[in-house]
């Protein structure tokens, strides 16, 4: 999740189903996540990378509409989340 901005989830609660989540924020916090499930063969299929690049990208445009104003730096460091993850 740090590494890339989003969580995969591969069979952990169900056999053949995957999941992928975003986080979303509001005002420098997280408030909710945006999340795809389905098929695993089928998230397979579509790319895990370029499904988890779009769920990123729709919680971020969410987290604008939001008013998410982003985090200074000495917070994003306490957080130890990277730079990539606020983008």
């Amino acid at each position: 999740m740090r590494r890339k901005g989003y969580a995969v989830s591969l069979q952990e609660k169900s056999l053949y189903t995957a999941g992928i989540a975003a986080p979303v924020f509001s005002n420098g916090s997280v408030v909710g996540s945006l999340a795809i499930i389905g098929p695993l063969e089928r998230m397979k299929q579509n790319g895990v990378d370029r499904l988890g690049a779009l769920v990123k990208g729709i919680a971020h445009k969410l987290s604008e509409d939001l008013n998410y104003t982003k985090l200074s730096s000495r917070r994003k460091e306490r957080l130890k989340l990277p730079e990539q993850a606020w983008r």
